[in-house]
């Protein structure tokens, strides 16, 4: 069983808050032969390790950008952040997956997070990096 993050959207205005994940994440794992467990940002880290005690591994999903001033960068204006209980729940996972050294896997966001969560840098300013010689598409 593979635990996948989910995203999150505040509730805008008179609307409700919700959890979403795109099925590709889900359909891959099922065809690679394993069952995956969709995991909401959740507040009791009891609960959290409850979940985490039936899992194989973890697959951080991407989405948003993480918000570089909790490492100790500036913001880039062209950053879109992640909501910040999803982003602050993903940290903590990552740390209680890194502490219990699961199996872990990143796209995106995921795979930014896992860098930053053992240490290691990262860039905000992805397009100062690639002057011109990347193609990005909106």
């Amino acid at each position: 069983m593979i635990g996948i993050n989910v995203d999150y959207r505040s509730a805008p205005k008179d609307s409700p808050a919700y959890c979403f994940l795109h099925a590709g994440y889900c359909n891959s794992l099922i065809k690679a032969g394993a069952v995956p467990m969709m995991i909401p940002p959740l507040d009791d880290e009891a609960d959290v390790r409850r979940i985490l005690d039936l899992l194989d591994g973890m697959l951080f999903i991407g989405g948003a950008d993480l918000d570089c001033r909790t490492d100790g960068y500036m913001l880039h204006p062209s950053l879109r952040l992640l909501d910040p209980r999803r982003e602050n729940f993903d940290r903590r996972l990552m740390q209680m997956v890194a502490d219990r050294r699961m199996p872990v896997m990143g796209v995106g966001c995921g795979m930014q997070l896992l860098n930053v969560s053992q240490g290691a840098t990262s860039s905000c300013t992805f397009p100062k990096i690639c002057r011109g010689r990347c193609r990005t598409s909106t």
